[in-house]
Protein backbone atom coordinates (compact mmCIF):
# COMPACT_ATOMS: atom_id res chain seq x y z
CA UNK A 1 0.00 0.00 0.00
CA UNK A 2 2.89 2.21 0.80
CA UNK A 3 4.46 1.43 -2.96
CA UNK A 4 0.93 2.64 -4.10
CA UNK A 5 0.68 5.58 -1.98
CA UNK A 6 4.52 7.14 -3.49
CA UNK A 7 3.34 6.26 -6.65
CA UNK A 8 0.05 8.26 -6.65
CA UNK A 9 2.01 10.88 -5.08
CA UNK A 10 4.22 11.71 -7.43
CA UNK A 11 1.72 11.21 -10.01
CA UNK A 12 -0.15 14.25 -9.12
CA UNK A 13 1.76 17.05 -10.02
CA UNK A 14 2.76 15.28 -13.66
CA UNK A 15 -1.14 14.79 -14.39
CA UNK A 16 -1.28 18.54 -13.45
CA UNK A 17 1.33 19.31 -15.85
CA UNK A 18 0.34 17.79 -18.62
CA UNK A 19 -3.42 18.80 -18.42
CA UNK A 20 -1.62 22.20 -18.15
CA UNK A 21 -0.22 20.96 -21.79
CA UNK A 22 -3.22 20.02 -23.48
CA UNK A 23 -5.23 22.86 -22.46
CA UNK A 24 -2.22 24.57 -24.08
CA UNK A 25 -3.20 22.68 -27.35
CA UNK A 26 -6.78 21.47 -27.31
CA UNK A 27 -8.23 24.11 -25.18
CA UNK A 28 -9.79 26.48 -27.59
CA UNK A 29 -11.43 23.53 -29.46
CA UNK A 30 -13.56 22.31 -26.59
CA UNK A 31 -17.60 22.83 -27.18
CA UNK A 32 -18.99 24.86 -24.77
CA UNK A 33 -22.31 27.08 -24.75
CA UNK A 34 -20.86 29.46 -27.29
CA UNK A 35 -18.87 27.49 -29.08
CA UNK A 36 -21.05 24.27 -29.60
CA UNK A 37 -19.47 23.34 -33.25
CA UNK A 38 -16.12 23.01 -31.86
CA UNK A 39 -14.47 19.43 -32.26
CA UNK A 40 -13.85 18.16 -28.73
CA UNK A 41 -17.01 17.28 -26.58
CA UNK A 42 -18.87 19.80 -24.45
CA UNK A 43 -17.92 19.71 -20.74
CA UNK A 44 -16.07 15.98 -20.52
CA UNK A 45 -14.27 16.93 -23.84
CA UNK A 46 -10.91 16.90 -22.32
CA UNK A 47 -9.81 15.39 -18.95
CA UNK A 48 -7.13 13.69 -17.05
CA UNK A 49 -7.40 11.12 -14.46
CA UNK A 50 -4.87 9.31 -11.85
CA UNK A 51 -5.69 5.70 -10.89
CA UNK A 52 -6.64 5.63 -7.67
CA UNK A 53 -4.28 4.20 -4.93
CA UNK A 54 -6.03 1.27 -4.55
CA UNK A 55 -5.76 0.14 -8.12
CA UNK A 56 -2.44 1.10 -8.28
CA UNK A 57 -1.92 -0.87 -5.12
CA UNK A 58 -4.06 -3.86 -6.83
CA UNK A 59 -1.89 -3.93 -10.01
CA UNK A 60 1.85 -3.30 -8.31
CA UNK A 61 0.88 -6.12 -6.52
CA UNK A 62 -0.45 -8.52 -8.95
CA UNK A 63 2.92 -8.05 -11.26
CA UNK A 64 4.93 -8.07 -8.14
CA UNK A 65 6.39 -5.01 -9.06
CA UNK A 66 8.82 -3.78 -6.07
CA UNK A 67 9.68 -0.25 -6.15
CA UNK A 68 8.13 2.95 -7.66
CA UNK A 69 10.52 2.72 -10.97
CA UNK A 70 8.74 -0.74 -11.59
CA UNK A 71 5.50 0.63 -10.91
CA UNK A 72 6.11 3.41 -13.52
CA UNK A 73 7.61 1.54 -16.17
CA UNK A 74 5.31 -1.79 -16.13
CA UNK A 75 2.10 0.46 -15.38
CA UNK A 76 1.69 2.20 -18.56
CA UNK A 77 -1.93 3.65 -17.58
CA UNK A 78 -1.39 5.49 -14.10
CA UNK A 79 -2.47 8.56 -15.43
CA UNK A 80 -4.90 8.43 -18.27
CA UNK A 81 -5.95 11.23 -20.53
CA UNK A 82 -8.97 11.77 -22.89
CA UNK A 83 -10.21 13.46 -25.40
CA UNK A 84 -13.64 13.07 -27.06
CA UNK A 85 -14.45 13.98 -30.10
CA UNK A 86 -18.26 15.12 -30.51
CA UNK A 87 -18.01 13.64 -34.30
CA UNK A 88 -15.88 12.15 -36.58
CA UNK A 89 -16.32 14.70 -38.88
CA UNK A 90 -13.67 17.29 -37.33
CA UNK A 91 -10.64 15.38 -36.80
CA UNK A 92 -8.32 17.76 -38.87
CA UNK A 93 -8.19 20.20 -36.01
CA UNK A 94 -7.62 17.83 -33.26
CA UNK A 95 -4.97 16.47 -35.58
CA UNK A 96 -3.33 19.58 -36.25
CA UNK A 97 -2.91 20.70 -32.35
CA UNK A 98 -1.82 17.11 -31.62
CA UNK A 99 1.64 17.74 -34.57
CA UNK A 100 2.20 20.86 -33.04
CA UNK A 101 2.22 19.42 -29.07
CA UNK A 102 4.77 16.92 -30.40
CA UNK A 103 6.66 19.27 -32.52
CA UNK A 104 7.64 21.39 -29.78
CA UNK A 105 8.05 18.11 -27.42
CA UNK A 106 5.36 18.55 -25.17
CA UNK A 107 3.24 15.30 -26.18
CA UNK A 108 5.96 12.46 -26.61
CA UNK A 109 3.78 9.60 -28.48
CA UNK A 110 5.90 6.53 -28.57
CA UNK A 111 3.04 4.35 -29.57
CA UNK A 112 -0.32 4.38 -31.77
CA UNK A 113 -3.19 1.93 -31.20
CA UNK A 114 -6.04 2.58 -33.91
CA UNK A 115 -9.08 0.38 -32.56
CA UNK A 116 -11.07 0.65 -35.45
CA UNK A 117 -8.75 0.88 -38.65
CA UNK A 118 -11.73 -0.11 -40.77
CA UNK A 119 -11.47 3.67 -43.38
CA UNK A 120 -15.74 3.45 -42.37
CA UNK A 121 -15.35 3.20 -38.73
CA UNK A 122 -11.90 5.11 -37.94
CA UNK A 123 -11.47 8.77 -36.89
CA UNK A 124 -8.49 9.05 -38.36
CA UNK A 125 -7.40 8.30 -42.12
CA UNK A 126 -4.15 5.99 -42.71
CA UNK A 127 -2.44 9.19 -44.31
CA UNK A 128 -3.50 11.03 -41.21
CA UNK A 129 -1.65 8.71 -38.78
CA UNK A 130 1.18 7.84 -41.46
CA UNK A 131 1.73 11.84 -41.30
CA UNK A 132 1.52 11.76 -37.23
CA UNK A 133 3.89 8.61 -37.13
CA UNK A 134 6.48 10.33 -39.40
CA UNK A 135 6.22 13.44 -37.33
CA UNK A 136 6.88 11.28 -34.02
CA UNK A 137 9.72 9.55 -35.52
CA UNK A 138 11.13 12.65 -36.45
CA UNK A 139 11.26 13.71 -32.62
CA UNK A 140 11.85 10.35 -30.98
CA UNK A 141 15.13 8.67 -31.37
CA UNK A 142 13.53 5.37 -30.49
CA UNK A 143 10.75 6.01 -32.78
CA UNK A 144 7.12 5.10 -32.57
CA UNK A 145 5.68 1.83 -32.77
CA UNK A 146 2.06 1.56 -34.60
CA UNK A 147 -0.64 -1.30 -34.20
CA UNK A 148 -1.77 -1.74 -37.82
CA UNK A 149 -4.43 -4.18 -36.94
CA UNK A 150 -7.90 -3.80 -35.81
CA UNK A 151 -7.96 -4.05 -31.77
CA UNK A 152 -11.47 -5.74 -30.64
CA UNK A 153 -13.73 -3.48 -28.88
CA UNK A 154 -17.02 -2.21 -28.61
CA UNK A 155 -16.13 0.97 -29.48
CA UNK A 156 -14.48 3.55 -31.69
CA UNK A 157 -11.05 4.83 -30.83
CA UNK A 158 -7.33 5.64 -30.81
CA UNK A 159 -4.91 5.43 -28.44
CA UNK A 160 -1.69 7.72 -27.77
CA UNK A 161 1.15 6.37 -25.53
CA UNK A 162 3.17 9.20 -24.83
CA UNK A 163 6.17 9.26 -21.89
CA UNK A 164 5.54 11.94 -19.16
CA UNK A 165 7.54 13.36 -16.86
CA UNK A 166 9.27 11.31 -13.93
CA UNK A 167 9.17 8.44 -15.90
CA UNK A 168 5.41 8.07 -15.83
CA UNK A 169 3.89 6.99 -19.30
Amino acid sequence: HKLAQQIYAEAVPVAKDFNSKLLKYFGTLKADERHPDRPLAYKKGLSVRIKTPASICEKTASLGLKNKNEGKEELGDIIGTRLVLRDSTNTDEVLKKLIEGVKNNDIKIFEIENYRPEPKYSYLSKKQLDNLEKVCNKMRTNGVTRAETSIPSGYTAVHFSVYLNDGFK
